[in-house]
């Protein structure tokens, strides 16, 4: 489908496609696009060209294949023109990598044949590699018109050996085979800390007064989407126990922003929390992390009831007496979109995965609650 569509305005004079992998040698494997499209064209009216890695037409479009091996590969495309770009594999690109081609390269004149072609972003993936998480948050996910996703499964592949290939899978693990069996992009390796069916999802928040204590725990991140290819979310998690021990996280918001956006979202939620909800962040180390502290005590949130301290021990360790309370059926989720993403995340810790800023959110929480609890000072 993807050289299909690089291909199809290649009759239009000064036209130009771009189909990427993230190696070269993705490109050219049996059966590759590079492959395909020379048993596609080959013996056409259009021509090859080895050194750019390029197919032409007598009127003058173009069809070129390209790879993003390293991040730096990426600024290779930044002062060229293409009206259609198409990634093969998305799930194997970094979100960095995808953002500055598709932003920097999708473009057209204003005048010519050219000008009324439409700008297109295509991409086909499976589930799984590097980029999941974000491939899944941006297409899969949103149920965005302007973003289609449009599931396949083997039996759509007609040109399949479907028995050989199914074959084959079952060799796989479990994970990997619902990936590239079912198109599955739920299924995840699982930590030892946190089970999906241990938090019940209840339809509404509590009456106040069966609420024991609320807090609104705020972990901030440090760096930007621009800074950084998959930074670290800023998370305001919003957590309320019951005078019998029973925990509700009511809400959670979430964000990469800069630090001047961070302010206006933290300063709008207070005031959707109300006055009588505590405000607490974790502290960054050092004379750094105090001025940050200060400044949103005293400017950002003045008038509300904010403190910060620095975190102490591990993720792990501070995560522990949490999962003890999930498991124990004693936290719940207030129904929201964010459900989805929250035990997303909780799910497969402490083992490696791109972001754990929701459990130190819940973590951090939990541990000014139980102060309270205990009757100490906040």
């Amino acid at each position: 489908m993807l050289l299909f569509i690089g291909a199809q305005f290649l009759d239009v004079p000064g036209s130009a496609s771009l189909l990427l992998n993230r190696t070269y040698s993705d490109l050219a494997l049996p059966g590759a696009l590079m492959d395909i499209a020379g048993d596609w064209f080959r013996g056409s009216p259009l021509q090859w060209h080895d050194k750019t890695k390029s197919w032409t037409s007598p009127e003058g479009g173009a069809l070129t294949f390209g790879f993003l091996k390293s991040e730096a590969d990426k600024y290779r495309y930044r002062g060229s023109s293409y009206q259609t770009i198409g990634f093969d594999e998305l799930t194997r690109f970094t979100r960095s990598q995808f953002l500055y081609v598709s932003r920097r390269s999708l473009r057209r004149p204003r005048s010519g044949p050219v000008s009324k072609l439409p700008l297109r972003i295509r991409n086909a993936s499976n589930p799984g590699d590097i980029g999941h998480d974000w491939a899944r948050d941006r297409y899969v996910d949103p149920g965005d018109p302007s973003r289609p996703f449009v599931p396949a499964k083997i039996p759509d592949n007609i040109y399949l050996d479907r028995d050989d290939y199914m074959e084959s899978l079952r060799e796989l693990d479990p994970i990997t085979r619902a990936h590239l069996l079912a198109g599955d992009w739920d299924a995840r390796e699982k930590g030892d800390m946190f089970d999906r069916a241990w938090f019940r999802i209840v339809s509404d928040r509590l009456p106040d007064d069966e609420i024991a204590g609320r807090v609104r725990f705020w972990d901030f991140a440090a760096t930007t989407e621009d800074e950084n290819d998959d930074p670290d979310w800023s998370v305001g998690l919003l957590l309320a126990v019951t005078r019998d021990g029973v925990y509700y996280v009511e809400h959670v918001v979430r964000g990469r922003w800069s630090p001047g956006e961070l302010e206006r979202v933290v300063q709008q939620t207070a005031r959707l929390d109300g006055p009588l909800v505590p405000i607490r962040a974790e502290q960054e180390p050092g004379a750094s992390g105090k001025q940050v502290r200060d400044h949103y005590r005293d400017v950002v949130l003045g008038g509300f009831d904010f403190n910060a301290k620095p975190s102490t021990g591990s993720k792990l360790a501070r995560a522990r007496p949490v999962s003890g309370l999930a498991e124990a059926r004693k936290i719940r989720l207030v129904r929201g979109v964010w459900n989805t993403a929250f035990l997303d995340e909780l799910e497969p810790f402490p083992k490696p995965a791109p972001h754990d800023d929701q459990v130190d959110g819940l973590s951090g929480a939990h541990w000014w609650l139980a102060r309270l609890a205990g009757g100490q000072a906040w």
